[in-house]
């Protein structure tokens, strides 16, 4: 019996050490997991979030009461009710403000323009965010109070279109704006007096990005509902990184047979990945010669908006297989062939130089890794470097790098067909 015994408790020991193993394996990529919807999880990209719970607030005032002069809506509540972002964004204004008491400004990119909501008459004491501070929608940034201009417990919630509250924007009704809008509470509150590390201050200009950012002729598309990435931090099982997923007929002819070749260069990048990436660079502009039309402010050119020194890295002519057949640096930027080709090798390189530094810890990050290389090819992967995860220290990494990262993961779902 004791021979049983130790026999039993060695296989135990054993199927544990299998299970460790597996389960602090970093390299490799497992199945898909559903997205988890206990409160605490990220919403996806884009989210509205109502900015008090529902059933906690009535409204008390409407937007364009008192004459129109009432730029917002009142949600009156019990003093110290959880006050929510209404979408990710960045601070603008936290502090002291006429009539407010203390209020709190946030700035949200949508569709490339800057919109702004305004949360009103909170206490100092509880205002949970601090300007410059990058928000999630849901997370909790303060408390409603009585503060300022106030007859009673209520947040007073603003909603500014294109310039923002303090850029030229229009205030609008913030009822039809929140329809549809998630029940808050999905994100962490932060300590207060507590700040996000500010990163390490990169120029994108000298980051050896392609940088055009978000175009404002690209819709923003709806989130990917499916799933999230596994423990590895890896993309979902079924966006088919290193080979052909794309979906038949959803990007031009001549573009088509380019991302399938490209998607199958490396492990980590997928052709639906690289044709949701080339929907929000070039918006599948039918380039050819010398036809720049999809030439950016930056001087990004062709379907892949490459910036010309960073062209001289990774561009080649290349043949019918997509196999570099000249010198780099060399080839046509405006050419679907050449340009989606480069793209794929480009992203292949980030891809590998960023799972070196998560695996060597110089970048920690437990997300989808695709929103780190996505994030490298608009920044510039020293940017995902210095910031040690995705790009910090810059407002081109909030106003453009964040929702061009997250239209390419919204929309790359889109593109993708299930591999048997």
């Amino acid at each position: 019996m004791k021979i049983f015994a130790a026999l039993a408790a060695l296989w135990i020991t054993a199927a544990l050490m299998l299970v460790v193993f597996l389960l602090d394996d970093d390299s490799t990529c497992g199945t898909a997991v559903p997205a988890p919807a206990s409160p605490g999880a990220p919403l996806p990209a884009g989210s509205k979030v109502y900015p008090v719970a529902q059933g906690v607030f009535t409204i008390t005032d409407g937007f364009g009461a008192r004459g129109g002069a009432h730029k917002g809506t009142d949600y009156a509540a019990p003093e110290g009710t959880p006050i929510y972002a209404a979408m990710d964004g960045v601070v603008h204004d936290s502090g002291p403000a006429s009539g407010f008491g203390d209020w709190i400004v946030l700035d949200h990119n949508i569709n490339g323009e800057i919109w702004s909501t305004v949360y009103g008459h909170m206490y100092e004491k509880d205002l949970l965010v601090h300007v410059g501070d990058q928000i999630a929608a849901g997370q909790q940034i303060s408390r409603v109070g009585t503060n300022g201009e106030s007859t009673g417990p209520h947040l007073h919630f603003e909603v500014w279109t294109a310039g923002g509250r303090n850029g030229g924007g229009t205030p609008i009704d913030s009822v039809p704006w929140l329809e549809g809008a998630a029940q808050p509470g999905a994100g962490p509150a932060p300590t207060p007096g507590a700040t996000p590390a500010p990163g390490v201050t990169v120029d994108p200009a000298a980051a050896a990005g392609t940088g055009t950012g978000i175009s404002p002729t690209t819709p923003a598309p709806a989130p990917a509902p499916t799933t999230t990435g596994n423990s590895a931090g890896c993309a979902p099982a079924d966006s088919g990184g290193g080979v052909d997923n794309l979906q038949p007929g959803l990007v031009p002819p001549e573009f088509e047979p380019w991302y399938r070749r490209a998607g199958a260069l490396c492990p980590q990048i997928s052709s639906s990945l690289l044709a949701a990436q080339g929907r929000q660079e070039g918006g599948f502009s039918p380039e050819g010669g010398a036809n720049t039309s999809a030439l950016s402010q930056t001087g990004a050119q062709g379907p892949s908006q490459f910036e010309p020194y960073t062209w001289t890295s990774w561009g080649a002519p290349v043949d019918d297989q997509g196999t570099p057949i000249g010198p780099v640096g060399t080839g046509d930027i405006h050419k679907p062939s050449d340009a989606i080709m480069a793209q794929g090798r480009f992203m292949c390189h980030i891809a590998e130089a960023v799972d070196g530094w998560i695996s060597s810890g110089q970048v920690h990050w437990s997300g989808d890794r695709r929103e780190l290389y996505v994030a490298g090819y608009n920044a510039g992967e020293g940017a995902v470097l210095s910031s040690g995860g995705f790009p910090t220290g810059s407002s081109d990494y909030v106003t453009q790098t964040r929702p061009y990262v997250d239209n390419i993961l919204a929309m790359e779902p889109q593109y993708r067909r299930a591999l048997s």
